[in-house]
């Protein structure tokens, strides 16, 4: 996982958070951040739907860009007052 922080001129900063890794589908991409939805037998998937949810009340925003076996890079968007 790498990590790297983006000052944009429009006042904005951005996280990048990089996975390595066999990446995601475009199907689950597309229901990554609803509740309950989950791949995985024992998860509760509620994780990127709390993110998603808090990052919103502080008026944020997160992205999600993936190719299958290629790594998934998840992009934070924030106020620079809250950087």
């Amino acid at each position: 996982m790498t990590l790297e922080i983006w000052l944009i001129p429009i006042n904005w900063s951005n996280a990048l958070i990089y996975l390595t890794g066999c990446g995601i589908s475009e199907e689950s991409q597309e229901v990554l951040f609803k509740p309950f939805y989950t791949i995985r037998a024992d998860g509760t998937a509620s994780g990127l739907v709390i993110v998603q949810k808090m990052l919103g009340e502080m008026d944020c925003a997160i992205q999600v860009e993936s190719r299958k076996y290629e790594g998934t890079i998840f992009s934070i968007w924030m106020p620079v007052g809250l950087a």
